[in-house]
């Protein structure tokens, strides 16, 4: 409660990010994917961002679309190497920059982020989780492959 999320997906993914409640939905593949945001955003940016790459969100920052004092956090980037970004603008908006990895976390983090999530799932609105497909442990490598392929709608599980 309280937030509004935007959120980016395909056409083909529309309808899914939809039901996981994004409010605006911007097809990353179809313009100026800045000017979508801000213009989603009522024309001031959002307060935060979390995103899978970095290097390409970054290079968006000048145009407005993380307000003042918002924070990018990244789990993520397609430039694996140096990332560049304009420090500059990063500097005089006080823009603040998080990153993690989930096998990273140091211990009190991993155990929080189980809690948020058991509480998540079992809340009353719950916690709406796409399954694409499901293969058994002797399948892992077409499990695999079929992530890889981009055709999966939702997570692909491997089960034991």
């Amino acid at each position: 409660a309280g937030y509004r999320v935007i959120g980016t997906a395909s056409r083909r993914r529309a309808e899914m990010a939809r039901q996981a409640g994004c409010e605006a939905i911007i097809d990353p593949h179809s313009g100026n994917v800045a000017a979508a945001i801000v213009d989603a955003a009522g024309g001031t940016g959002v307060d935060a961002i979390i995103d899978l790459d970095f290097s390409s969100t970054s290079k968006m920052l000048p145009s407005g679309i993380l307000k003042p004092h918002g924070v990018l956090i990244g789990y993520g980037s397609n430039e694996m190497g140096a990332a560049s970004f304009n420090f500059r603008n990063a500097l005089f908006n006080a823009h603040r920059f998080s990153f993690f990895v989930v096998y990273e976390l140091l211990a009190g983090e991993r155990e929080l982020a189980w809690q948020r999530l058991h509480s998540a799932i079992t809340s009353p609105r719950g916690l709406a989780i796409a399954i694409d497909a499901v293969f058994p442990l002797d399948e892992a490598a077409a499990a695999h492959h079929r992530v890889e392929s981009g055709e999966a709608l939702g997570n692909v599980l491997v089960a034991a």
